[in-house]
């Protein structure tokens, strides 16, 4: 009977809605705080791990934003999906803090008319008609962080280049330079990798 009292409890835990959770966790309850983490872990560790390609940091990022969750969702008020699009704003913005701390700053300067002409190129060969997921993964990992942060911000997450010029302290031609740069070196890895599936990839 001690059984299935516990069974049910989890239950009825698990069923907790979204903002009754929040609510709890801005309370600081504990229960409600490992439930949030056992909800949401998953989805924001594979976002930790998609930005980062290292396990080790991954691991520390995602711990490190469940703070800072827990730290900051006393104002929170909103539904499901602006909530888990305010947890990946966190986790992300803590995965470019890194790459930034673990590379040196690119002052590279462009005009508007070349960004302009590269972003047109990349939109008209962009990751979005290619469908083999395994290959891209294993492409994505050997882009230089510089490059696959921009691609993933844009093409993967749909940040504008506006947003992402103002989460990486970027003028927005450069940041419309990486993405078009981002996009070649992804195909020229992937003809590297696969020549078949890049001939599919690239329309040829």
């Amino acid at each position: 009977m001690g059984g299935s009292y516990v069974y049910t409890f989890v239950i009825q835990e698990s069923d907790i809605k979204l903002n009754e959770l929040v609510r709890r966790c801005q309370h600081h309850d504990a229960v409600a705080q490992r439930l949030l983490y056992d909800r949401y872990n998953r989805l924001l560790y594979a976002i930790c791990l998609r930005y980062l390609g290292s396990r080790d940091e991954a691991d520390d990022l995602l711990v490190e934003s469940f703070v800072k969750i827990y730290q900051q969702i006393e104002g929170f008020g909103g539904d499901e999906r602006a909530f888990v699009a305010w947890m990946k704003r966190i986790v992300i913005n803590g995965a470019i803090d890194i790459i930034r701390y673990r590379r040196y700053r690119d002052h590279l300067d462009v005009d508007d008319s070349e960004a302009m002409a590269s972003v047109r190129c990349a939109d008209d060969n962009g990751i979005e008609r290619f469908m083999n997921r395994e290959l891209i993964d294993r492409a994505m990992q050997r882009i230089s962080d510089m490059y696959r942060q921009t691609l993933l911000l844009i093409a993967v997450d749909g940040y504008s280049y506006t947003e992402v010029a103002e989460m990486l302290q970027q003028s927005v031609p450069l940041v419309k330079t990486h993405y078009y740069r981002a996009c070649n070196q992804l195909r020229k890895i992937i003809r590297n990798l696969d020549y078949e599936t890049w001939k599919e990839y690239s329309g040829e």
